[in-house]
C-alpha cells in the first residue's frame, strides 16, 4: 500500500470566491494541523443541508442562514463626480420651483419659476465633490445649462457648457436636502437668491446678507431626497408596512419589518473554474430559495412557527440532481418540508372547510392565534358586517366527519366574528357573541353593535347573569374561545363588496340628496351630470335648498363624497362644499380670502369688491369711529360715537346692536380683532367683547400674557395668548412681530423674546401692509410710496412702470395709482379667487385726488380705488363719483381688506378643515364653534373618500378621510339646532353667501370665488349620524373586496420543486421599449422636408431594431 503524506504541497484547502462581484467576502476562518495543512473554513457551506455533483457542477444546498453570516459587503464610497436629477424648490416658499422659460435668442432659454413640477423643473446637478462645484442642467428638449450672461447681467439657460459662465459653488446640506449657490461675479461672491417680486433667480452681495443667520431662506433652495444611499448591510427581504392614507409614500414599520432573516441559499460551482496551483478558490454562484412562498407559490403571513417569521413557509432539506454521476436530472429538484397549505375563502359567500387530522405543531388553534386577521379578514362592529366563523359541534368521530371537538358550549351561541376597534385599518378581535332570545331577536343579535366585553372565558359565569342584568348580558361578546381542531368542519362567511352595498342601501330611507343630477356653469347653464364633476372655475353645483328641520327629527346630518386632486399641497379653493356665511357648515381648503373692502366716512360705509366696484353704501346712525371685519365672508362690526356697536353683514342687513358702557367716556379707544373677539384699548384698560354675542369681559375676568410698551397705550393687538398694548398706532401681526408706528417710527416687537427693532423712518405713515412673502409696501408723507423686500433692502427702483431713478428710495403715489396729486388712505393685500386660481399678488390702494388742481387744499377730491399688481405691471383705478373737500377724510380706514386678520387666523391652504356654527336653541345670540382639520401633506394624489357627521344627539363633530376618523370634536347634547341653518342653499364649488347667493353674485362678478383643480363624486347626505364602520362599509361597497386566502395547519408534508432556469439579478438595461432619434446639425428646417424625413425613418428602421422596441420619435436639433 503507498502512503501518501498530505502536506501544503499536495493538498490545497479551496477558499469560497464571488467573482461576479469583489466587493462581495465569503466569511471564513483559518485552521492549521498539526502535520501544517492550511484548512479553509467557509461559514456558507457549514453545515449544508445537502450536496450533489451532477454535469461537472457541484451542488451545495446551505443550512438556513442570514446573509450577514456568510458573507460582507466592502464599503462603498460616493464617486467625486457624482450626478444627481432633482428639482430645485426655493425653500419655505409655497410650492415655488426652478424651471427653464421660453427661449430668447441662439437656443438660450429664460430662468422662470413655476408652482408644479413638469420636464422644465427637473435639472440634473453634476456635483464635483473635490473642488464643491456643480453644473446645473436640463434635458427637456436639448440640453440647457445654467449660467451667468455677463452682457445683461442675467441669468439664462445656454445649451453649451463653459466653467467660467456655468459652472457654481455650493454649500450643501445633504441630510435635510437643503443647498446654496454662489458663484463669483462681478469680482464678488454672490448667492443666488429667489426675487419673489419679479418671479427671477437673481444674486446677492454674500457681504450684504451678513447676520446672525447664516442664509436667508430667499438663497436656500431645497432638492428631493437622494435615494443615492451606499450602504455596507446586506439583506434577504424587507417587509414593509404602509402607515398612511398617503398610498405614495411607503412608511416603514421598523418593529413588524425583518430585514435580514434565515433562508436557504444554493450555492453551485463549476469544475473548470478550480484552478488550485493559481488562487484557489472556490467559485461559487448562489440563489437566495423561496422561503418565503407558500406551497401554493404565493405570499402570506401564515407561517404556522410562533418562533420564525410569520412569512416563511419553506424549510428546504434536500437536492435532487440525479445520482453522483457525470450526468444527471436535466432540471435542479430541491426538496423541502411545509407545514400548510391555503384555503381560499371566497367573499359574499359562506365557505365551508374541514380542519386537516394533523394540524402539527398545534393540538388546536385559537382563532386569534390564527392568520385569518393578518390574511385580510374584515371587522366591523357589529357581526352581520363582519367576517363570522361557525363550527360544527357535532362530536362524533367514528360515525362522521365532524371531529372529536372539545370546549362545546351550551346556550344562545350565535357566532364568532371580527369585532374592530375605532380604526376600520387596524386588526380586529375575534369575539364570541351570546343573546338572550327571550329579549332579543336572532336578527337584533346580528345586528347589534357590542355593549359589553368581556375578557372572562368562564360561560357560566358570564351567562348567570342573563335575565338579571338585562342591559349588559341580553347580548355580550367575550373574547372568542373558538379553536381549530383536527378534523372539525368550520363554516366562514367573508365580507364582500354586496354585502357591503347591502349596507349602503339600508342607509337609502336616509338619505336627502341622493348625488347630482346635474349642475350648473357660472352662468347657471345646465350641465348633465356623468359620475363626476370636474371643477375647473367654470362650474358649480347645489345641494340642498330646505330646512333641515323639515328632513331630519334631531337635526343630525352627514356629508360624503369622494373628491380628486392632483396636487393636494397647491389651493384649490377656499369653501369648496356648504352653506357657511355667519353661521352653517362648510368644508375649507383656503380661507385667506379677502372677497370685501370697507371704507367709511362720517357716517357712510362704503363696501367694495376688489375690481373698485362700489356694491353698496350703508347710512349708519352715527357717526362711525372704527370698523372691525372678522370672518372674510361673515358680519362686521361698526363702533360709533355714541357708544354703540352695530353687527352687519356685507349686504348691508342690521343684524344687532348693544351700548358698550365700558367705553362711553373720552377716552382714547382702539380695536383689534382676532379669533372671534374684538378685543378694545380704553385708555389703560382693555376688554374682550364676544363678536357673536356682543357680550364683554374685562381684563381681570381674562387669562392672557400682557406685554406692555410704553407708559400711554394708543393701540392693542393680539396674538394667540398674547396681549401687547403699545404706544404706537396702527399695529399688524406678522408671525410673531407686532409692527406699530410711534415717534416717526415703525418699529416691530417679537413676542417671543421680547426684542425690538426699527423697520422704516418716516415724517407720517399713512399706511402698509406685506405680502405672503415678506415684502413690504408702504404709503408716506400722504404721497409717497415704496417697497422695501424681505431682506430690509429698499427694491422700489427695481420696479420699471414705477419710473424711480435708480438709487431713489421711493416714487410719487401718483406713479402707483396712475392718479395726479394722490393723498394715500390705505394699502392692503387681495387674496382672492378669480376665474378658479388663486390670486395673492394685488395691492388695494385707496387715496383721493384731486385730478392736477393746482391748489389741492380747495379742490375737489375724488376718493379713487386702485388695483396694482405687486410687480406693478397691472394698474387700473375706479371712482364711485362721491368727492369731499376734506383731506383728511378716511385717515381713521385700517385693514380696508382685512388681510392682516385672515393672515393671522387661518392656515396657508395646506389643510382640509370642516366648519360648523351651530345656535344654540336656548339662545339664538349664541353658538358652538367646531373646526376640524387634517393635513393635505399626508393625502397622496387621486380621489378620498372625506365624510362629515353630527349627531346631537350624543354631541360629536366627527371628520373621515378615507374611513379613518382624523379629528373629533364633542359639545353640550341637545343644546344646540342645526336645522335652520339649511335655510341657506348648499353649495359646492363655490362661495356661498347671505340671500341664498352665491358670494359672487353679491360681488356682482361671476368669475369670482368658483373653484377649480378638483373632482368630486359620490356625493351623498345624510339625516342621521355616519359612524366609523357606516363610513367604512360605504368606502367598501365602492371597492373590491378580495378573496381572503387562509393558511391552514396540516402538519409536515414534503414538497419538491424545480429550477427549470435562473436569471441574473441586474437593473434593466432601459426603462422603457420606446427610443428617440436625435438629428442633430442637418442644416434643415422646412417642416415640410422634416416630416418627409422623419416618416421615412420610421418606416425604414422598423427592419433594424430589436422586436421587442418601438421608435418613439424623431427629434430635430440645431446646436
Amino acid at each position: 500500500m503507498d502512503v501518501k503524506v498530505l502536506t501544503s504541497n499536495n493538498l490545497v484547502s479551496l477558499s469560497a470566491n464571488y467573482s461576479l462581484d469583489q466587493q462581495i467576502n465569503f466569511l471564513k476562518s483559518e485552521k492549521n494541523s498539526y502535520h501544517g495543512i492550511d484548512l479553509t473554513l467557509d461559514k456558507c457551506l457549514s453545515g449544508a443541508k445537502d450536496t450533489s455533483t451532477n454535469k461537472y457542477s457541484n451542488f451545495y444546498l446551505s443550512n438556513s442562514e442570514k446573509y450577514t453570516n456568510i458573507l460582507n459587503l466592502d464599503a462603498l464610497e460616493v464617486p467625486s463626480n457624482y450626478n444627481f436629477v432633482t428639482y430645485i424648490k426655493v425653500s419655505e416658499a409655497p410650492t415655488t420651483y426652478l424651471a427653464v422659460g421660453d427661449n430668447i435668442f441662439n437656443n438660450s432659454s429664460q430662468v422662470t419659476f413655476i408652482d408644479s413640477l413638469s420636464d422644465n423643473s427637473f435639472f440634473l446637478i453634476e456635483f464635483n465633490f473635490d473642488n464643491e462645484t456643480c453644473y446645473i442642467s436640463n434635458t427637456s428638449d436639448v440640453t440647457r445649462y445654467l449660467g451667468f450672461d455677463y452682457m445683461n447681467s442675467q441669468f439664462v439657460f445656454l445649451s453649451s457648457k463653459s466653467e467660467d459662465i456655468c459652472q457654481f459653488s455650493y454649500v450643501y446640506d445633504k441630510p435635510n436636502q437643503q443647498i446654496v449657490f454662489y458663484k463669483k461675479l462681478y469680482d464678488k461672491v454672490n448667492y443666488l437668491y429667489f426675487d419673489q417680486p419679479t418671479s427671477t433667480l437673481s444674486f446677492r452681495n454674500a457681504l450684504s446678507t451678513i447676520s446672525f443667520i447664516p442664509f436667508r431662506y430667499k438663497n436656500v433652495f431645497r432638492l428631493r431626497k437622494d435615494y443615492y444611499n451606499l450602504s455596507t448591510a446586506l439583506s434577504s427581504s424587507n417587509y414593509v408596512y404602509e402607515q398612511s392614507l398617503d398610498k405614495s409614500q411607503l412608511q416603514v414599520d421598523t418593529i413588524k419589518s425583518t430585514s435580514d432573516y434565515n433562508s436557504n441559499f444554493l450555492f453551485n460551482n463549476e469544475f473548470y473554474s478550480i484552478n488550485p496551483y493559481q488562487d484557489a478558490n472556490l467559485n461559487l454562484n448562489l440563489i437566495n430559495l423561496k422561503n418565503e412562498k407558500t406551497v401554493n407559490n404565493e405570499q402570506s403571513e401564515g407561517g404556522v412557527f410562533f418562533n420564525k417569521p410569520a412569512f416563511k413557509h419553506r424549510y428546504y432539506d434536500s437536492l435532487f440532481t440525479g445520482v453522483n454521476q457525470e450526468k444527471g436530472n436535466y432540471n435542479i429538484g430541491l426538496g423541502y418540508a411545509g407545514y400548510s397549505i391555503s384555503k381560499t375563502l371566497y367573499s359574499d359567500s359562506l365557505n365551508y372547510f374541514h380542519i386537516p387530522f394533523n394540524i402539527y405543531p398545534y393540538q388546536q388553534l385559537n382563532v386569534n392565534d390564527s392568520s385569518l386577521i393578518i390574511s385580510g379578514a374584515i371587522p366591523s362592529d357589529t357581526p352581520y358586517y363582519s367576517d363570522k366563523i361557525f363550527k360544527t359541534l357535532n362530536d362524533y368521530l367514528s360515525s362522521s366527519p365532524f371531529g372529536n371537538v372539545t370546549n362545546t358550549q351550551t346556550g344562545s351561541y350565535l357566532c364568532t366574528w371580527l369585532s374592530g376597534g375605532t380604526d376600520p385599518n387596524e386588526p380586529g378581535l375575534w369575539v364570541d357573541r351570546y343573546y338572550d332570545p327571550a329579549n332579543v331577536s336572532y336578527y337584533d343579535a346580528l345586528t347589534e353593535s357590542s355593549t359589553a366585553l368581556f375578557p372572562d372565558t368562564n360561560f357560566d359565569q358570564i351567562s348567570s347573569n342573563v335575565g338579571v342584568d338585562s342591559e349588559n348580558y341580553d347580548i355580550f361578546d367575550k373574547i372568542s374561545d373558538l379553536s381549530f381542531e383536527e378534523g372539525a368542519l368550520y363554516a366562514y362567511h367573508h365580507i364582500g363588496n354586496e354585502n357591503c352595498k347591502s349596507f349602503v342601501n339600508g342607509l337609502s330611507g336616509n338619505i336627502i340628496f341622493d348625488n347630482f343630477e346635474r349642475y350648473f356653469d357660472k352662468f347657471y347653464i345646465k350641465q348633465d351630470f356623468v359620475e363626476e364633476i370636474s371643477f375647473d372655475g367654470n362650474y358649480f353645483a347645489k345641494a340642498l335648498d330646505k330646512s333641515l328641520d323639515d328632513l331630519s327629527t334631531y337635526d343630525n346630518f352627514s356629508v360624503t363624497f369622494d373628491i380628486y386632486n392632483d396636487d393636494w399641497n397647491k389651493p384649490f379653493g377656499s369653501q369648496i362644499v356648504g352653506n357657511y356665511t355667519n353661521k352653517g357648515f362648510g368644508i375649507y381648503n383656503y380661507r385667506r380670502i379677502t372677497p370685501h373692502s370697507i371704507t367709511y366716512y362720517l357716517k357712510d360705509i362704503f363696501i367694495y369688491n376688489t375690481q373698485g366696484t362700489l356694491l353698496r353704501t350703508i347710512r349708519h346712525d352715527n357717526t362711525i369711529i372704527n370698523i372691525q371685519k372678522l370672518e372674510p365672508n361673515g358680519e362686521f362690526l361698526v363702533f360709533d360715537s355714541t357708544a354703540n356697536v352695530t353687527k352687519y353683514n356685507y349686504i348691508g342687513t342690521k343684524l344687532e346692536k348693544k351700548q358698550i358702557q365700558e367705553i362711553n367716556n373720552y377716552r382714547i379707544t382702539n380695536f383689534y380683532s382676532y379669533g372671534k373677539y374684538v378685543f378694545i384699548l380704553n385708555g389703560v384698560d382693555w376688554y374682550r367683547m364676544d363678536s357673536t354675542s356682543l357680550e364683554i369681559k374685562t381684563s381681570t375676568d381674562l387669562n392672557y400674557t400682557v406685554k406692555e410698551l410704553g407708559n400711554t397705550f394708543n393701540s392693542i393687538a393680539v396674538k394667540d395668548n398674547t396681549v401687547c398694548l403699545l404706544s404706537g398706532f396702527n399695529p399688524k401681526f406678522v408671525d410673531d412681530n407686532v409692527y406699530f408706528y410711534t415717534e416717526r417710527i415703525l418699529k416691530y416687537f417679537n413676542i417671543t423674546d421680547d426684542s425690538l427693532n426699527d423697520k422704516i423712518e418716516v415724517e407720517t405713515l399713512n399706511d402698509y401692509t406685506f405680502d405672503n412673502d415678506g415684502v413690504f409696501y408702504v404709503i408716506f408723507d400722504d404721497n409717497k410710496f415704496a417697497v422695501i423686500d424681505q431682506f430690509d433692502t429698499n427694491i422700489t427702483d427695481s420696479f420699471p412702470n414705477l419710473s424711480a431713478q435708480t438709487g431713489a428710495k421711493y416714487v410719487s403715489l401718483d406713479n402707483v395709482t396712475g392718479n395726479k396729486n394722490s393723498f394715500g388712505k390705505n394699502i392692503d393685500l387681495i387674496s382672492e379667487f378669480y376665474n378658479g386660481d388663486l390670486l395673492d399678488n394685488y395691492l388695494t390702494v385707496y387715496s383721493l385726488s384731486s385730478n392736477g388742481s393746482i391748489n389741492p387744499d380747495t379742490s375737489i377730491n375724488l376718493p379713487f380705488y386702485s388695483r396694482v399688481k405687486t410687480d406693478f405691471t397691472e394698474i387700473s383705478s375706479v371712482t364711485d363719483g362721491s368727492f369731499t373737500k376734506i383731506n383728511t377724510a378716511y385717515e381713521n380706514v385700517r385693514n380696508i381688506n382685512n388681510y392682516n386678520y385672515v393672515l393671522n387666523n387661518y392656515d396657508n391652504g395646506k389643510n382640509i378643515n370642516a366648519v360648523l356654527r351651530l345656535p344654540n336653541i336656548y339662545n339664538v345670540q349664541t353658538y358652538e364653534e367646531a373646526t376640524l382639520s387634517y393635513p393635505l401633506s399626508n393625502i397622496s394624489p387621486g380621489y378620498h373618500n372625506m365624510t362629515t357627521s353630527l349627531d346631537t344627539t350624543k354631541g360629536i363633530f366627527n371628520m373621515f378621510i378615507d374611513g379613518i376618523l382624523v379629528d373629533t370634536y364633542g359639545f353640550q347634547n341637545t343644546k344646540y339646532s342645526y336645522g335652520t341653518i339649511f335655510d341657506n342653499n348648499f353649495y359646492i364649488g363655490t362661495e356661498p353667501s347671505y340671500g341664498n347667493n352665491k358670494l359672487n353674485e353679491n360681488l356682482q362678478d361671476v368669475n369670482y370665488y368658483n373653484y377649480g383643480d378638483f373632482k368630486i363624486k359620490n356625493f351623498y347626505i345624510y339625516n342621521s349620524p355616519l359612524f366609523v364602520y357606516d363610513v367604512a362599509n360605504i368606502i367598501r361597497s365602492r371597492n373590491e373586496i378580495q378573496n381572503l386566502n387562509f393558511e391552514l395547519p396540516t402538519g409536515k408534508r414534503n414538497y419538491i420543486e424545480q429550477i427549470e432556469r435562473t436569471f441574473k439579478f441586474k437593473l434593466p438595461g432601459r426603462k422603457s421599449n420606446l427610443f428617440n432619434v436625435r438629428l442633430l446639425d442637418t442644416g434643415i428646417t422646412e417642416d415640410s422636408i422634416q416630416t418627409d424625413i422623419s416618416n421615412n425613418i420610421i418606416e425604414s428602421i422598423k427592419d433594424v431594431i430589436p422586436a421587442n422596441t418601438k421608435l418613439n420619435k424623431v427629434d430635430w436639433e440645431i446646436e
